[in-house]
């Protein structure tokens, strides 16, 4: 019989076991809060992130370039904003999740 300790620590049974770490796009045109996340996101051993972009403007080559499966954007950058992104035809399909 297992602990209730080791049981605690599993995944439910419905739930895929994640063997690939999370595939993680910035986006942010302050290159302070993108040192400041990328280094946060370092110390996550399933979390990696695989590309960065400046603008909205930027973001469908990134995702093309990179497949992440999360984008962590900005709402508020020049050129084109991530709410302006987020909103454009193709971006929700780029990624299978855009947080902003």
């Amino acid at each position: 019989m297992r602990s209730a300790a080791v049981a605690a620590h599993e995944p439910p049974v419905d739930q895929p076991v994640m063997n690939e770490p999370i595939r993680v796009l910035i986006v942010d045109d302050d290159a302070l809060v993108h040192a400041a996340l990328t280094m946060l996101l370092a110390g996550a051993e399933d979390i990696a992130v695989v590309g960065e972009a400046k603008d909205g403007s930027e973001v469908m080559d990134a995702v093309a370039a990179a497949g992440p499966d999360i984008v962590l954007m900005d709402i508020r950058m020049p050129t084109m904003d991530g709410l302006a992104r987020t909103g454009q035809p193709g971006t929700a399909a780029a990624a299978q999740r855009t947080l902003g």
